[in-house]
C-alpha cells in the first residue's frame, strides 16, 4: 500500500470531509478522487498541492516523507 493513501483518507475523515467535498475543491470528479484513496490511481502533483493547502500540511507529509505536518513559510 502507498503510505500516502493512508494518511490522505485518514487527514479527510479527521476533518469530516466527504469525498465529495475534497474533489469538489479540487475540481475533479468524487470517482477520480475516489481512487487516490484506493491506490488505484497516482495522485498527480497539481492535486497533491492543492490538497497539501486545503489540510494546511506539508507536500512531504503527505507523501509520509515527514511525520511533521507543519508547512515551511
Amino acid at each position: 500500500m502507498k503510505d500516502y493513501v493512508k494518511r490522505i483518507h485518514d487527514l479527510r475523515t479527521d476533518r469530516h470531509l466527504t469525498l465529495q467535498q475534497v474533489a469538489d475543491f479540487l475540481t475533479i470528479s468524487p470517482d477520480v478522487y475516489a481512487r487516490f484513496e484506493c491506490e488505484s490511481g497516482d495522485l498527480p502533483t497539481a492535486q497533491l498541492i492543492r490538497l497539501s493547502a486545503l489540510y494546511g500540511v506539508s507536500v512531504d507529509y503527505l507523501l509520509c516523507i515527514t511525520d511533521k505536518p507543519e508547512r515551511l513559510t
